[in-house]
């Protein structure tokens, strides 16, 4: 009887441990783009204001915001933001719009990574006009 109730209790010791290697799981990061707005269209030499947040169950590593010509894929703004590992994050960055001479179809790509590694992402579509 003894040794049927150390094997249970090894048993069930066993089941309860959970490795270091095992990943958490992940939930995809929530992206929230309050600017620019869809269909917006943004004159060359002005400031285009790339404003939201995100928020992430595994907490934020970095946020990359990268505006792309939608005809060529030619990336015309890319930066990654440092969020300093918190859950939550406003993030704010300024492009000063150049080198458009025609209606341009962009888009723009907001990325997060989380301490993990997992990614997510959300776009929204506008026009760079000169």
């Amino acid at each position: 009887m003894r040794k049927n109730l150390w094997i249970l209790g090894l048993a069930l010791l066993l089941t309860a441990c959970k490795k270091d290697s095992d990943q958490e799981p992940d939930v995809a990061a929530q992206i929230t783009l309050s600017n620019p707005t869809a269909g917006t269209i943004f004159l060359n030499g002005s400031v285009l204001q790339i404003r939201g947040n995100a928020t992430d169950d595994n907490v934020l590593a970095s946020i990359t915001c990268t505006v792309r010509n939608k005809t060529t894929n030619a990336v015309l703004y890319n930066r990654t933001l440092s969020t300093g590992n918190v859950g939550f994050f406003d993030f704010s960055q300024n492009w000063t719009i150049t080198g458009i001479t025609s209606l341009t179809p962009a888009q723009l790509i907001v990325t997060t990574t989380d301490k993990i590694g997992y990614t997510a992402s959300k776009e929204v579509a506008f026009q760079l006009i000169d």
